[in-house]
């Protein structure tokens, strides 16, 4: 598996980084490091402090709208983008692209979310002769939760806006019952002569789709954003001239904005976490 090289199409798109938060946290802090390590855009922080949303797109502009806690940047910004256009031109302009969960929740089962959602494009025994019979997540209760994704699904449902779902992961890698679909592999696993141990960097790739999701979303449980950090890029490499540079220059001068353009430091942010050092785990937020 070797990560595709992709033209530099940052420039080509509009695009404006948003994240809800209304308060720091060290997730959120690992989650910021790994953007701006990958060259990301200082993100917006909607109803940072509570603030008051106002609009913030301009017209033919795009949004990127991630959660704050539970999301990891593995790859560049440039390959996000790159990628994203390459979506769109398939599905057609204009389009919004989220990514995929297993299960079609916290809607109703009869709502239009779960019964006019499209077919996957995955085979239908993507994951064996036994794919879509696990009864554990095809018929897990149904929670009264109201949440952006409930709303947002509905809306995808009733199919009144140019919507599509990622199933491939060529975007987004949700997590909830796909943390086994996750497999590690160093980008030179399958070139010959491999690189030196110390040059090797490693992805956490969708086994069963065979995609490079530059995006990790920790949705369900936050396990593995424990076990996992270690292995990523910047964590393996943390020692390397290079990525030291950078994440001192992330420390020293990294950081967000408001809704009304205030700059808030990394330091505002994470004070002097180090991203590499993490609080005793607990399996919230």
């Amino acid at each position: 598996m070797v990560v595709p090289e992709t033209p530099d199409a940052t420039e080509s798109l509009d695009l404006k980084f948003l994240v809800p938060l209304t308060s720091s946290h060290f997730n959120f802090c690992r989650s910021l490091y790994t953007a701006l390590i990958n060259d990301y855009p200082p993100p917006t922080l909607i109803t940072w402090g509570k603030a008051r949303v106002e609009k913030q797109l301009r017209p033919h502009q795009y949004a990127l709208i991630m959660d704050g806690f539970d999301v990891w940047y593995q790859l560049p910004y440039r390959d996000l983008i790159s990628y994203f256009l390459t979506v769109t031109e398939l599905n057609g302009h204009n389009m919004a692209v989220f990514g995929a969960d297993k299960k079609c929740w916290p809607n109703h089962p009869d709502s239009h979310a779960c019964v006019n959602v499209s077919m996957p494009t995955l085979p239908k025994s993507a994951y064996g002769p036994y794919t879509d019979t696990n009864q554990s997540i095809s018929q897990a209760s149904q929670a009264s939760i109201k949440s952006d994704q409930l709303y947002i699904a509905e809306i995808f449902g009733q199919q009144d806006l140019n919507m599509t779902v990622d199933y491939q992961s060529e975007l987004f890698q949700t997590m909830t019952f796909s943390h086994s679909d996750i497999v590690f592999l160093e980008d030179d696993v399958f070139t010959y002569p491999r690189k030196s141990p110390s040059q090797r960097r490693m992805y956490a790739v969708n086994n069963i789709s065979g995609a490079v999701p530059p995006v990790l979303h920790f949705n369900g449980p936050k396990e593995a954003m424990h076990n996992w950090w270690p292995k990523m890029l910047w964590a393996r490499m943390s020692n390397d001239p290079a990525v030291l540079e950078k994440s001192e220059r992330i420390y020293r001068s990294g950081s967000a904005c408001t809704t009304d353009g205030e700059f808030i430091s990394w330091h505002d942010i994470c004070s002097n976490a180090d991203v590499n050092d993490p609080p005793e785990y607990k399996d919230a937020v």
